[in-house]
């Protein structure tokens, strides 16, 4: 197992050590193809007319020193004028003919069988089913009065006697009014100064009825009739209904169809064709000659003041013509930074 680990370790690092190398000679075969001689572009003729576009390369001319003015292509794109033809489409109204269809309606005569009923009278004998009432005798359960005498004791009280006649003594009353004494005819009690201790005042006897009424409890048994229910068979006359089937002689009427020929007018839908005319729109093609407008791009040459020097420390004033000096380095893995990648021999790379 260690020795698998140790075998891809190595291999890794043998791939991380060539890569570096590998990068080193693509960079130094690159400046080797910028030794090429530019192409030289014929400088056009102007075309006048406003300039709609600004410039979009610009060549920089040779000898510019950093002082004067040097040559630049640039392009411009102007407007041109040009005649086609297109084809378009109109639409145009045009009468056409065409046939058309109506419906009229037209009378005929026609015969057709028409089927009428006539009803007759007549008898036919038919069989009906007859109820009828079949008298029986039945055993049926039924319940019955019956009238029984019992034995019942009866309480009750007898009376004797209503009251009695009881004697008793009440003030006796004189003719004139007050009470009767044995002292003379005086009022009060026959004393002259009106007195009552000198004599008693004169009673008599009377008799008089105190009700009380008086009662002896009987016991009397006597024979008392009651009714009674109760539930016997007997034999019970009855009426049930039978079905019976029998011929009957009934008066009745039969529908006979008749048939005869009437003759009527009818009116037959037909359609009649007709020429009639209509307005349609028709798409029509027509060839029109058109003025367009279309850009098209000009190369000119101007003349442009050549830009200052870079005033760093790092100017060597080797100037290799590719737009490349000390001051841009390129910086890469490899190289750290030290030149541009331009070769130009002079030993400033």
């Amino acid at each position: 197992m260690l020795m698998k680990r140790a075998r891809i370790a190595l291999l890794a690092g043998l791939v991380l050590a060539s890569a570096p190398v590998a990068l080193r000679a693509f960079e130094d075969k690159a400046p080797a193809d910028d030794k090429k001689a530019p192409e030289k572009v014929a400088e056009p003729k102007p075309v006048p007319g406003p300039v709609v576009g600004g410039p979009v390369s610009a060549v920089p001319g040779p000898g510019c020193g950093g002082c004067g003015t040097h040559t630049v292509y640039v392009n411009e794109w102007v407007p041109e004028q040009y005649t086609t033809t297109r084809t378009t489409y109109k639409h145009e109204c045009r009468q056409e003919t065409y046939t058309a269809y109506r419906t009229e309606y037209v009378k005929e005569c026609r015969t057709h069988k028409v089927c009428t009923y006539t009803k007759v009278p007549c008898e036919e004998w038919r069989t009906v089913c007859k109820c009828i009432t079949v008298p029986c005798v039945e055993t049926r359960c039924v319940r019955k009065c019956v009238e029984t005498c019992k034995p019942v004791t009866v309480h009750h009280r007898h009376l004797v006697r209503l009251g009695h006649w009881e004697c008793q003594e009440v003030c006796k009353h004189s003719f004139f009014g007050g009470h009767g004494s044995s002292c003379g005819g005086h009022g009060g009690c026959g004393d002259n100064c009106g007195g009552c201790n000198s004599c008693a005042p004169a009673t008599r006897t009377v008799r008089r009825w105190v009700h009380c009424p008086e009662y002896t409890d009987c016991c009397e048994t006597k024979m008392v009739k009651c009714k009674e229910y109760v539930t016997v068979q007997e034999q019970v006359n009855v009426c049930k209904k039978q079905y019976v089937q029998e011929k009957v002689k009934v008066c009745t009427t039969k529908c006979v169809p008749c048939y005869k020929d009437v003759t009527s007018e009818v009116c037959v839908p037909k359609c009649i064709p007709y020429q009639a005319c209509r307005t349609v729109k028709v798409c029509v093609p027509c060839t029109e000659n058109v003025t367009c407008c279309r850009m098209v791009c000009h190369k000119v040459a101007k003349e442009v003041p050549c830009a200052a020097p870079c005033a760093t420390t790092c100017n060597t004033g080797c100037d290799t013509g590719c737009g490349h000096s000390r001051c841009h380095r390129s910086f890469n893995l490899f190289n750290r930074g030290h030149g541009c990648g331009c070769n130009t021999g002079c030993g400033c790379n």
